[in-house]
């Protein structure tokens, strides 16, 4: 298994954050529009991809009520020691309700164990305008093959894009853009399992 990018740390006092309306910070700025973003990749058998790995700490399950309608963003953050940012869940104000037209809306959001991905869960509704955005800038690990399909861990790295599992066996790619270095970011469809992963 081999590492594909240099290592960063990041300290912070909680493995999840809140933030209110505003510029992310847990993550750098610039998540995809509708504007800007690539078209995605075909959908691929979920045999088909190399998923990205993820090695150390990871983060804890996280469910949280939120406000409806106020514009939030929710970090996920590792575990101790390093506290270093995994994953942003981004919702403009009016994008997320509770169910019914309830006052909260409960979220649900559960890191899959050893890899880039999580399984979002949703009390509500979604319009369209939320993201999600992954930052792998430490603890990530090529799969076994990767570096033999594309010669190289950068290759690899440069084909990797969000994917959302349907159906248990069908990973259907979102358009994703990389706002940041070792950062991928995609619009968030409504719940569902998201994985970091390149075609095979």
């Amino acid at each position: 298994m081999a590492s594909i990018s240099r290592a960063r740390r990041a300290a912070a006092s909680a493995a999840v954050l809140l933030l209110a309306c505003g510029p992310p910070k847990g993550l750098a700025p610039g998540a995809a529009t509708a504007t800007n973003l690539p078209p995605p990749l075909p959908p691929r058998k979920l045999a088909e991809v190399f998923l990205l790995e993820a090695a150390g700490a990871q983060p804890d399950d996280t469910v949280l009520s939120v406000p409806s309608r106020p514009g939030r963003i929710v970090v996920l953050r590792r575990s101790a020691p390093d506290f270093g940012p995994f994953a942003e869940l981004d919702f403009p104000e009016r994008v997320l309700t509770g169910a019914g037209d309830a006052a909260v809306a409960r979220l649900g959001v559960h890191p899959r164990p050893g890899l880039y991905g999580v399984d979002f869960e949703l009390e509500g509704s979604l319009a369209e305008g939320a993201t999600i955005a992954f930052s792998y800038g430490a603890h990530f690990v090529a799969p076994a093959g990767a570096r033999q399909r594309y010669g190289t861990d950068i290759a690899f790295e440069r084909e990797l894009a969000i994917g959302r599992v349907m159906g248990d066996t069908l990973v259907v790619f979102l358009p994703t853009s990389r706002p940041g270095s070792d950062m991928l970011s995609a619009p968030l469809p409504g719940p569902g399992r998201y994985l970091v992963a390149a075609p095979r």
